[in-house]
């Protein structure tokens, strides 16, 4: 199943850097014999200025979760608005069931990060709209499941 993450985008620019982290994260989980290794010094740098202070850096990234225990997977939009650890989004990308597909523009103010899951449940959304949010666009709806939610804004 495809599911994805609508949001609504006011700069190309800024968009193709989204695309280029994302891409980066999808190198290392679409290719489990590399290993989980996500090089977030490397990502950081990756980021505008502007972007990377958006989202909490600690000197030392501690794991988040406990992959013995279950984790609460929260409906999407859960979180919206709310800051995020960059290490913890990178650890529940690599936690989920899915690969990443693609972060594109499917008209000219909208685009998509996409990803094609395996099973459910495979992970959530939230993580994904953290990452975009930390970009400054704002989502507009997700897909999960074959269902299309939109935000209400």
């Amino acid at each position: 199943m495809s599911e994805f993450v609508r949001f609504r985008y006011h700069d190309r620019a800024l968009l193709n850097a989204l695309a280029r982290v994302f891409d980066a994260i999808k190198a290392v989980k679409n290719n489990p014999g590399a290993g989980n290794d996500y090089d977030l010094a490397g990502l950081r740098a990756m980021l505008p200025e502007d972007v990377s202070r958006n989202f909490d850096w600690p000197e030392r990234i501690e794991p988040q979760f406990d992959p013995s225990r279950p984790v609460v997977v929260a409906r999407p939009g859960t979180y919206i608005g709310h800051r995020w650890n960059f290490g913890a989004v990178t650890e529940l990308i690599e936690m989920g069931d899915y690969k990443l597909r693609e972060c594109v523009a499917v008209d000219d103010k909208h685009a998509e990060l996409r990803i094609q899951t395996f099973g459910y449940p495979y992970g959530g959304l939230n993580h994904f709209i953290a990452l975009v949010e930390g970009f400054g666009f704002q989502v507009v709806g997700f897909n999960e499941c074959g269902k299309y939610e939109a935000v209400d804004t």
